[in-house]
């Protein structure tokens, strides 16, 4: 028996379809739910200020999807906020707005992402608003594990909340707090329906290896992108460049971006100098494009450095040296490491590139595949068997009898000078893998842990270095 529900305007009463209404909407879907008190009342008043033609209209299209006419608050307009909030069209002053009111309205979707983007941007978010937010509110923001600020502005944010509120209960700011991350890689499948090669995303969470997306480019969304890459920041993947097929001269020219808390693929921004087999990393809020090949196969040297909350690029300082292949590369406290004939490290806040000379005519340097650092993660897979490789200040990575663990303590290549500190270049080979790892000085108890998976025979996977996801089951954990 269907179920009707009479929406009341003012004077004004319009009966619905239940069921319909909640199919497409997710603010009377959320209404419906056990969790409201009023979910089994036969009416419901409009609080709001709207027109009734609009809620005419709304009603209208509810019985009669033939017609889509104005919405109030359905699910395409609310996929549309998420999206313009995703690529950071919106001030962060606007999104707090939109944050309180999709709290008001239960609509979850786009709560989380616009907590995510308050986490992620909260030093832009303007002071005055801040100490206006309830209690629950300021809690959320300055305790959460994923919030990007440093303690002496969180300290500070809380103090004026505090003195505008007039309380003198302590509103505590914990010391220690880390991001929980995730590690995403690229497993590649043969597809035999049309004899072509599929991306997948493998996520590797609490040492369960699984399938999450496929990985593709919102431009050519069917084909293989040979040179793509692919990298994470925050609660988002992102694929970069590539050429379609094998020297076919067309090149994927956008950037794409796939968010775990929306589940959806956004376009990102349009790469100034199409590229592929470049390296492609973040730091901070900065995606840093690095050589690789471009149209006619020419060689490139330039930088192009997207700023992701802005959409501005620049140009970075000349790659010293070219490359076809991506080259062992790692990020290590805000540098860019990468090695072909020796190491370079590039310094984006000063944007120079140091080259490190000790380490030409080193035999050990041309057997180097990985370049990693502590707290990093490498996947192989070689003859349907995937080897995880981890480097880890911790004694124990699983506990699982597969697992061969060994100090780090292999052959020192050289030190290195590195922000007031020494850096070691230490060698290791694994399964006929070279790997190099930069080991701070006083990280001296790395541990580097094996781990053996079958079941993958129908795999092909470059060698890759893992980037981190932030769990997106952390969004609403604080410390």
């Amino acid at each position: 028996m269907e179920e009707y529900l009479t929406l009341i305007l003012k004077e004004n009463r319009l009966k619905v379809n239940k069921e319909k209404l909640a199919s497409k909407s997710c603010y009377f879907a959320s209404l419906f739910s056990h969790n409201f008190n009023d979910s089994h009342n036969k009416e419901h008043v409009i609080n709001y200020d709207i027109a009734l033609y609009t809620l005419q209209n709304f009603v209208e299209w509810i019985h009669n999807e033939e017609r889509l006419s104005v919405l109030f608050i359905v699910d395409e307009l609310i996929n549309d906020i998420i999206e313009i909030i995703v690529l950071c069209w919106l001030l962060p002053d606007k999104v707090i707005d939109i944050w309180l009111l999709a709290q008001e309205l239960n609509i979850k979707p786009l709560r989380d992402i616009c907590l995510s983007v308050c986490l992620d941007r909260f030093k832009e978010l303007p002071l005055s608003m801040l100490i206006e937010l309830t209690t629950d509110n300021i809690n959320q923001l300055i305790q959460n594990i994923n919030v990007r600020s440093s303690k002496n502005y969180l300290y500070f944010v809380r103090n004026k909340w505090m003195k505008h509120h007039m309380i003198s209960d302590t509103i505590d700011i914990k010391e220690e707090r880390e991001y929980k991350f995730i590690k995403g890689t690229v497993v590649c499948e043969r597809d035999d329906s049309n004899d072509n090669k599929i991306a997948n995303l493998y996520i590797w969470d609490n040492n369960i290896l699984c399938k999450s997306i496929q990985l593709k480019s919102i431009q050519y969304p069917e084909k293989w992108i040979n040179g793509m890459q692919v990298t994470g920041r925050g609660f988002s993947v992102y694929t970069i460049g590539g050429e379609v097929g094998l020297e076919g001269g067309q090149f994927n020219e956008i950037i794409s971006r796939y968010c775990l808390l929306s589940k959806k693929w956004y376009y990102q921004a349009e790469l100034p100098n199409p590229r592929r087999h470049m390296i492609a990393v973040f730091i901070s809020n900065k995606l840093i494009i690095v050589g690789g090949v471009g149209k006619h196969r020419v060689k490139l040297r330039s930088v192009d450095i997207l700023d992701i909350h802005t959409g501005e690029w620049k140009e970075g300082a000349y790659v010293p040296e070219c490359f076809t292949e991506v080259p062992p590369h790692c990020v290590l406290n805000g540098r860019l490491f990468f090695l072909k004939s020796t190491l370079y490290i590039y310094y984006p806040e000063n944007n120079y590139w140091r080259i490190v000379k000790g380490l030409y005519n080193n035999p050990n340097l041309q057997r180097v595949n990985a370049l990693l650092t502590y707290d990093s993660t490498l996947f192989l897979i070689d003859m349907a068997i995937l080897l995880r490789i981890d480097i880890t200040r911790r004694n124990s990575v699983c506990k699982r009898e597969e697992c061969l663990k060994g100090r780090v303590d292999h052959t020192l290549l050289s030190f290195v000078a590195y922000k007031d500190r020494w850096c070691e270049l230490r060698y290791v080979e694994i399964n006929l893998t070279g790997i190099m790892i930069l080991n701070v000085s006083e990280d001296n108890n790395q541990f580097l842990h094996t781990e053996i998976k079958m079941g993958l025979e129908d795999s092909i996977s470059p060698m890759m270095n893992c980037f981190n996801i932030i769990d997106p089951h952390t969004l609403y954990d604080t410390v």
